[in-house]
């Protein structure tokens, strides 16, 4: 919904760039998951020749193997390689997540509505930007979820750093639908 819900509707919340192609990915079972999902995740997601792929996702350092850190690297480095935008969640500790500790991502932290680092976001020289994450009562979008086979689409209030990669996410594709080139991305939202 951050991304790209449809504006001007009079329902629910309006997306940062609403004119775009959405392919939902779904790599993870509610808050949990295993890195072979979300590494099948971007596979697809190039196979697919997306623009851009978000992350709004983490994995701690601690918790991360050598060998799970190589093939993550070698997912996000083939996606990059390909001129996919990778935007990823810098996490909601005090230390930068994977895959956001890669500097093929574009590294997001979270600020509050004072434009203030929030309390969760790690405060990192490794994050490229922050974008709001809410603090409090959190960021209104879309949310969406299974109840005895059916789907719910419904809206919440979310914060973390999640929300704010999918800013960036929007911002992202706003950009690239104004004619600037992939390469350029990274300088254009760190620089302006």
């Amino acid at each position: 919904g951050i991304i790209g819900a449809v504006t001007n509707n009079n329902r629910g919340v309006a997306g940062v760039s609403w004119g775009i192609n959405l392919i939902p990915v779904r790599v993870l079972d509610g808050r949990s998951g295993d890195l072979f999902d979300v590494l099948e995740g971007v596979y697809y997601s190039i196979d697919e020749k997306v623009d851009i792929i978000n992350l709004s996702l983490g994995i701690p350092a601690d918790e991360i193997n050598n060998d799970d850190i190589s093939s993550f690297r070698e997912a996000i480095e083939e996606a990059t390689s390909e001129n996919i935008i990778v935007v990823a969640a810098a996490g909601n500790t005090s230390s930068i997540q994977y895959p956001a500790i890669y500097q093929e991502t574009i590294a997001v932290g979270a600020v509050d509505i004072n434009n203030q680092i929030t309390s969760y976001s790690p405060a990192d020289s490794r994050i490229d930007l922050v974008a709001p994450g809410g603090e409090g009562n959190g960021i209104l979008s879309t949310w969406g979820y299974y109840d005895n086979g059916s789907y719910i689409r419904d809206y919440d209030y979310m914060t973390g750093t999640s929300m704010s990669a999918a800013y960036v996410s929007g911002a992202v594709a706003l950009l690239l639908e104004s004619g600037v080139r992939p390469s350029d991305i990274r300088s254009r939202l760190t620089s302006t």
